[in-house]
């Protein structure tokens, strides 16, 4: 078994460890769909925005791991997929690509999935990305990811919360604290199972589901839980 000791971050290259501050927001809020909405009025194009950041992880073994200070999270299942090699950008199909890899291999190896996590971290580099984890993890049918977070949107919050208790990126995502290519959805992540995650702690988080990376090349799936 393989666990996650520890992770820190640094994002604009200072400041303390991510588990000690508040969410970072580049538009002085931390909610994904919140950070959209305000780019859009802005006239700016809704990717995620480049910061300077880096994210460091302690990966040991489990035993290992519990003679650290901070409690350990283990590696449930980790997946990276890809349809093809060298061509996959040129897809044709937003229904086949890297993402349905990952989704099937990693339903395949987990121990659980969507009905059994505490906290969701789809990729949010791009919005469309983001509409199609949802769709391919299986908490919609394809097509149905906006009317999805419509649905689960808790306007007062400035999140979704799927289903009433499954909060969707905590730390308000790229979209909100800067592009680190999904380093900081694992970061929180391990956070959050670790109980550390101050003022954004989802009580009693023991277990996650991170669908990080784009449509292809990068697309990647990883669940965590408390050990």
């Amino acid at each position: 078994m393989v666990a996650m000791a520890g992770a820190t971050a640094r994002p604009g290259g200072g400041g303390p460890a991510a588990g000690a501050r508040p969410a970072h927001s580049v538009a002085g809020r931390g909610s994904w769909r919140g950070d959209q909405d305000a780019a859009a009025h802005a006239g700016h194009q809704v990717v995620d925005v480049a910061v300077d950041g880096a994210d460091a992880f302690i990966v040991t073994t489990a035993e290992r791991a519990r003679d650290l200070a901070l409690p350990p999270v283990l590696i449930n299942a980790a997946v990276l997929g890809q349809v093809r090699h060298n061509e996959e950008d040129q897809t044709v199909s937003l229904r086949e690509h890297g993402q349905q890899v990952v989704v099937d291999t990693l339903k395949a190896k987990s121990d659980f999935w969507i009905d059994d996590i505490d906290i969701y971290f789809p990729y949010d580099g791009f919005t469309p990305i983001t509409l199609n984890w949802i769709d391919n993890a299986g908490w919609c049918k394809p097509g149905e990811a906006g009317a999805f977070l419509r649905e689960h949107w808790v306007a007062e919050r400035g999140w979704a919360l799927i289903n009433g208790r499954i909060p969707v990126n905590p730390h308000g995502g790229s979209l909100s604290e800067g592009a680190t290519q999904a380093s900081g959805h694992i970061r929180e992540a391990v956070h959050q199972l670790q109980g550390v995650a101050g003022d954004r702690q989802v009580t009693d988080a023991r277990r996650a589901l991170i669908t990080a990376g784009g449509f292809f090349f990068n697309a990647q799936g990883l669940t965590l839980h408390r050990a």
